[in-house]
């Protein structure tokens, strides 16, 4: 959970953006830093003649320590309102060096009233004080502690950084998935639309019965939603309704064969990924041909991949039909969705016709 609001200045900001996670994280840095030196602090003092306990050199470490954390907020809001971003890089370079001279200042002012209080409540020795506050291990001290604070608000700066790449590729990427799907849309509704207008004048009914069914798939396509994952299972009924739509048209001269593993119904795909494919087949390779066609649907698995085909026995491969609407945007959608994991193949089928193939990774659907 982040708190806070958005960053200044177009830079990630550690101040407003830092997740409870990491405030943990660096607590727990905090701690392990101010831990480890504890015993050999006070190995030291004792050997110097001075009366300290273990126990009260850990509170005074862990007093200090709960001061560092806090003051670590604000000064992250200070580096925030200082970025060394190109033409403020001297300037706020310069104002990070006078901050970094206060901060080691102020660090010497709360040490010394810790040291104070742990003489007062704790017993220590009144030269714990003077032992501890040696100008040089002051200067030491303080700048070590700034500079860790510094280097903690760039290494989350980076985080942030990345986490904020990786969502606006997530957004772009859904926005460009959505952009391709929408695309499909038109395009099977002027295929389909096409194919009743030339049967309105010879075969109203049929016309009809077919004005019928697209309106029962389209109601399927906006349930599956375009540009989410389905189960192939209702990929095929979505195509099986396309295709009874298409039987009325075509009647007698399409022959639609199917060979589909059972056990492969329940895998993930995109949704409207074999149907613009279909349209293809029918609209691009069976139907110029003259006399009877036949389109084969297949999917089997194979190892971790799923494989899709989708045959026809038509015209063939035309120039053209490479970049049809139905090929190149599922391409592109399997592209966006599964990068170099998915292959899209188009190639002349044996026989004649065209076959394509498509291989992506086996994903079993699993309901929300």
């Amino acid at each position: 959970m982040r708190v806070g609001a958005k960053p200044l200045e177009g830079v990630p900001s550690v101040y407003h953006q830092t997740t409870r996670g990491q405030w943990l994280v660096f607590v727990g840095v905090v701690l392990a830093m101010v831990y480890s030196p504890t015993n050999a602090t006070v190995q030291e003092l004792q050997a110097r003649g001075l009366a300290v306990e273990g126990w009260q050199m850990f509170a005074v470490a862990l007093a200090g320590a709960a001061v560092y954390v806090a003051s670590a907020w604000p000064l992250w809001w200070v580096l925030d309102a200082l970025p060394l971003t190109p033409g403020r890089r001297a300037r706020h370079g310069l104002l990070r060096v006078l901050l970094g001279v206060g901060y080691v200042a102020l660090d010497a002012v709360v040490t010394v009233a810790f040291l104070g209080l742990a003489v007062a409540l704790l017993g220590v020795d009144p030269g714990v004080v003077a032992a501890h506050m040696q100008p040089g291990e002051v200067v030491v001290r303080g700048t070590a502690g700034f500079a860790v604070l510094v280097l903690a608000h760039v290494v989350l700066q980076r985080a942030h950084e990345r986490v904020e790449r990786e969502v606006l590729a997530r957004s772009l990427a859904r926005a460009n998935l959505r952009a391709l799907s929408l695309e499909l849309r038109p395009h099977f509704l002027f295929n389909a639309l096409n194919g009743i207008a030339a049967l309105v004048r010879d075969d109203p009914r049929r016309a009809e019965r077919m004005l019928v069914g697209l309106g029962d798939l389209l109601r399927l396509t906006q349930q599956a939603g375009a540009e989410g994952q389905v189960p192939l299972r209702r990929e095929l009924e979505q195509v099986d309704l396309y295709l009874e739509l298409q039987a009325m048209r075509f009647g007698p001269r399409l022959t639609v064969v199917r060979d589909v593993d059972p056990a492969v119904l329940g895998a993930r795909v995109p949704g409207m990924l074999l149907q613009p494919l279909v349209e293809n087949a029918l609209a691009h390779g069976i139907g110029p041909r003259p006399g009877p066609g036949r389109l084969s649907l297949g999917a089997r698995r194979e190892g971790e991949t799923l494989v899709l085909h989708v045959h026809d026995d038509g015209v063939g491969l035309a120039p053209e039909r490479r970049e049809r609407t139905g090929v190149g945007t599922t391409r592109a959608r399997l592209t966006a969705m599964f990068g170099e994991a998915a292959r899209f193949t188009l190639a002349p089928a044996d026989g004649g016709g065209t076959a394509v193939e498509l291989r992506l990774p086996f994903q079993p659907w699993q309901a929300a």
